[in-house]
């Protein structure tokens, strides 16, 4: 089983996607969906996995990864991996997807095992959304939703579970999360701001919620009209775990239209306060959203790592390449 890599960079002119160059043939995509049109294929049949890392500035269009296009089976599927991280801030010269478009969303990911590592994206449209996952086994690591029009990440589709791993979003219109449609494991992941709910479980659908903590929404942190399973998590208002402030105490910035949920110290009560997750049955992790690894495992997307600690740049696990943090 061979890997095809390829890239993806915006400030290419656009070439074959064999490398990060930004001119020639061999130059990178210069988006998204210039990628996914050249590239779809059946990955079974070609004995391959993909992973296209990504860099570069705003790709102003959306990106459809649909199963209409794409075969995949557990051992083969699609990376998606951005390379500059977004370092838990509206990013402005990263790569992101940042549209206004009331008829799609920024990511549509409808293909199984599909992962997708460290994507920034909005769509401040009304009508629009942010991530769409509609498929079972995909896995969002590192995400960063803001200022969505509807909601920061949407679970949708039937069939297996998905996993939301140390993701976060910011100032949705609608929900920071909202699953309706299969289960989903949510660990350590952040919604803040929001106009509804930070985490919504509709009618028959399953939310497990792992060390997550969601404050500021317009009615409720958390509503279940299914099944949320509950381990560790927090809450501004007290609707599920520890009832934790939404303040600069616990985070290093909360205000709306510049937050910033890194953990400022050892004094937040999201410090020290999380779960384990290295030994998960579900999905096992060790590490935060730059990549450090947990040690004493906080509630949130972010580890707190004390100067002089171990902030030990690590290796992505399993799948992922080696990244410095």
């Amino acid at each position: 089983m061979a890997e095809v890599v390829r890239y993806i960079n915006t400030a290419s002119v656009g070439g074959d996607g064999t490398t990060n160059a930004t001119s020639g043939a061999q130059a990178a995509y210069s988006g998204g969906r210039a990628w996914e049109l050249a590239e779809r294929t059946n990955l079974v049949t070609d004995g391959d996995t993909h992973h296209v890392f990504v860099t570069g500035g705003n790709d102003a269009l959306n990106i459809e990864i649909t199963g209409a296009n794409w075969t995949v089976d557990s051992t083969h599927y699609i990376t998606f991996e951005v390379s500059d991280s977004h370092g838990g801030i509206r990013p402005t010269s990263t790569y992101r997807i940042d549209i206004n478009d009331g008829f799609d969303f920024a990511l549509t990911v409808s293909v199984p095992y599909t992962r997708i590592i460290g994507l920034a994206a909005s769509n401040i449209s009304v009508d629009g959304g942010t991530f769409l996952v509609d498929a079972n086994n995909i896995q969002l690591i590192n995400c960063l939703s803001y200022d969505g029009g509807t909601n920061g990440f949407t679970i949708a589709g039937n069939g297996d579970s998905c996993f939301l791993i140390d993701c976060v979003s910011y100032g949705a219109t609608d929900d920071g999360f909202e699953n309706q449609g299969q289960p989903v494991a949510l660990y350590n992941c952040v919604s803040i701001n929001s106009g509804v709910y930070g985490f919504y479980t509709g009618s028959f659908d399953t939310s497990n919620l792992k060390n997550c903590y969601a404050g500021g929404s317009g009615i409720a942190d958390y509503f279940n009209d299914g099944t949320q399973n509950i381990t560790t998590c927090g809450s501004e208002d007290g609707t599920a775990g520890a009832t934790i402030p939404l303040n600069t105490d616990n985070f290093t910035n909360v205000t709306a239209g510049s937050e910033d949920v890194h953990i400022p110290d050892t004094g937040s009560d999201l410090y020290d306060a999380g779960t384990d997750l290295s030994a998960d049955g579900t999905f096992p992790f060790d590490y935060d959203w730059e990549d450090d690894t947990r040690v004493q495992w906080d509630i949130g997307a972010d580890e707190f790592i004390s100067v002089g600690g171990l902030s030990i740049p690590v290796a992505m696990r399993h799948y992922r390449n080696l990244r410095v943090a």
